[in-house]
Order: structure tokens, then sequence, then C-alpha cells
């Protein structure tokens, strides 16, 4: 049986035999277990990207480069707080050298949404960071929006940009 056969039964059945009113709330019903799917999978994409941020987190904290350069993707800006842009080299040799030592980085309020290949996470970061070497941390609370990408399989960084919170 065709989909349009097979709807142009249901239709006969529900509208002229039942009425309207038990139409309609087949028709709602129909929608919510169709868009149910939708959102089942958008909410499980949105973790899986929120996991990612994690790792880069992580990664940062432990000065993992090797997992850091697949993380990143080649073209990212990644601006911090001060207005100063890194590229993918300039970052990762900050990181390498400790021109930023991440201490500690605990995210507030992290929402992820997806679009497609395109993810794009914002929130708000309490962390803890040395720069320059120095010894004393400093204590920081931070806005932030990462936009992703997906690409072969697994999630890179093409964006970030961070804002001091007062």
């Amino acid at each position: 049986m065709t989909s349009l056969l097979l709807f142009n039964t249901l239709f006969d059945a529900l509208f002229k035999k039942a009425g309207q009113i038990k139409f309609l709330f087949f028709m709602a019903g129909l929608f919510v277990a169709t868009t149910g799917s939708a959102i089942a999978q958008s909410s499980t994409a949105e973790a899986e990207l929120l996991a990612v941020q994690q790792e880069r987190f992580e990664a940062a904290i432990f000065k993992d480069i090797s997992k850091l350069e697949q993380m990143v993707a080649e073209e990212v800006r990644y601006c911090h707080t001060t207005g100063a842009v890194d590229t993918k080299a300039s970052y990762l040799e900050t990181v390498r050298t400790g021109g930023i030592g991440w201490l500690e980085v605990n995210p507030i309020g992290m929402e992820a949404r997806i679009y497609g290949d395109v993810g794009i996470i914002a929130g708000e970061v309490k962390q803890k960071i040395t720069v320059g070497g120095r010894a004393e941390p400093i204590d920081m609370h931070i806005r932030t929006i990462d936009v992703y990408v997906k690409r072969g399989g697994r999630w890179q960084l093409t964006e970030f940009q961070a804002s001091n919170v007062r």
C-alpha cells in the first residue's frame, strides 16, 4: 500500500467516520511521535558535543597537545578575554609552553545547539589559570561561545570567544 493510499484510508476512517475532534487528536499524536525521534537525536548530539568540550578542557589542563591538535580545526580563531586572537598554531604553542596554564576549568550552565554538522555551545566558565609562567593563579569567571564543526565523524573547534563576567 503506497503512503498516499494509506494516508487517504486513515483520513477517511478518522475524519469522515470518527469526526473532526478525533482526527485532530490523531494528527497531534502523529506529530508528537514523529518529532520525538528528532528531539531525542538532537539531545544525544548535544550531549556528545558537551562531552567533547569537556575533553578539550581536560586536554588543555593536562597539556595534551596531540589530543588538542585533533580537536581544534586548522582555521580556528580562539579569542581570549583580552581580545587577543590565537590561530591553531599559536593556541597550541600557548598551551605547550604554559603561556596560559589551565589549572581548573568548571563549566556552568553550558547549552549546546546542533544545526546539522555545526554545533554551538554557550555558557559560563569559572577557571583558575596561570599566565606567562607566573606562579600566582588567577581566578576568572567568563562567558564563552564555542563553535564546532563535525568533520570525518568528529567535532572540531572552529571558533572560540570569551568575555569576562562582571
